[in-house]
């Protein structure tokens, strides 16, 4: 079945405006925290040493951060950053996350407007709180040019690489991503053994689990029977990655829905595991590693396996619909 595509206008109209919401959001909540700008503050930073041509590294180990001093991205973050990071932190996660919506609201309306529900969900809710990349990221994965972006969260790249259909993808992924790699290292040779020894060291790495791994997530391992569904591969490939699970690595699932319908479930469970979450787990340990393993069944629950559910109800074919373009009238 052909579906009619939205205009152009709206689309554009679309990303402004959630530009503006997401925007305008994101600086109310960042409004007298004294977190700077939540996780955003270690890009921040990074964007800051690369614009002296100093180690991000050493540079975030030394200064003044919301939760432990350790940078955890590939230094090609502080790249995608710099233009901004001349700002204060919370100007700065402001505008990287009006930007990432605005591009979303753009990139999710090639289809169909009803995929504008992706925001009322939950995990775009704690993108926003803890200023994520997870909006960006998944921009860049419906818009091919922009695919080397994802080398920046490596445990994410792997679904939104898999879910991609033509090797044209493929390729600007690689050539964008290498070409980001290079430039960090003509600045900061060294950042490669840097940020392996500060991965492997880091206690709080422990926090990432592979859900397919856990007793919780080992069902979602089903969506191989679907494999030639790029959905399917984006959840096998999500639930194969290690992350944490605090609903906003789960971003991508929200591509899983075909439907008006089934994107209004899939936004309702969302909310249903968070509140859950927030009723019965939340500061319920001490420490970001008990308190991600305490919320991995909510978000299995909540965002996985209904996910898996959509996956397994269609069949093993896959044929991509294309949009028909609007006639303007006569």
């Amino acid at each position: 079945m052909q579906l009619d595509a939205p205009s152009l206008r709206a689309r554009i109209i679309a990303a402004c405006v959630f530009s503006v919401l997401i925007g305008s959001y994101t600086s109310y909540v960042l409004r007298g925290r004294t977190m700077q700008a939540v996780d955003f503050t270690y890009p921040w930073l990074a964007g800051r040493a690369l614009t002296q041509g100093l180690d991000p590294y050493e540079y975030v180990a030394k200064s003044l951060t919301p939760f432990t001093p350790t940078l955890f991205y590939p230094a090609p973050v502080g790249l995608i950053v710099a233009p901004i990071a001349w700002l204060s932190a919370s100007t700065a996660a402001t505008i990287f996350m009006a930007v990432g919506a605005g591009c979303l609201a753009f990139a999710v309306t090639a289809k169909s407007m009803w995929r504008l529900m992706i925001f009322a969900s939950a995990p775009m809710h704690q993108a926003c709180v803890s200023v994520q990349w997870s909006p960006l990221l998944l921009a860049a994965a419906l818009w091919w040019p922009a695919l080397g972006l994802v080398i920046v969260k490596p445990n994410i790249a792997l679904p939104l690489l898999a879910m991609q259909t033509t090797r044209r993808a493929i390729l600007a992924a690689v050539i964008g991503g290498i070409v980001l790699v290079l430039v960090s290292l003509a600045i900061v040779p060294a950042w490669p053994l840097h940020w392996y020894q500060t991965v492997r060291n880091a206690p709080v790495v422990s926090q990432y689990k592979i859900p397919v791994l856990t007793l919780w997530g080992a069902c979602v391992a089903l969506a191989a029977l679907r494999w030639r569904r790029p959905e399917a591969r984006l959840l096998l490939g999500l639930a194969c990655s290690p992350q944490n699970f605090f609903f906003y690595d789960q971003l991508p699932l929200f591509l899983v829905p075909t439907s008006r319908r089934q994107m209004v479930i899939a936004v309702w469970c969302s909310w249903i595991g968070y509140e859950g979450w927030q009723l019965f787990a939340y500061h319920a340990h001490a420490g970001t590693v008990s308190d991600s393993a305490s919320i991995y069944p909510y978000t299995v629950a909540s965002l996985y396996l209904p996910a898996l559910i959509m996956v397994l109800l269609r069949s093993n074919r896959y044929k991509e619909e294309r949009p028909r373009p609007r006639q303007s009238p006569k």
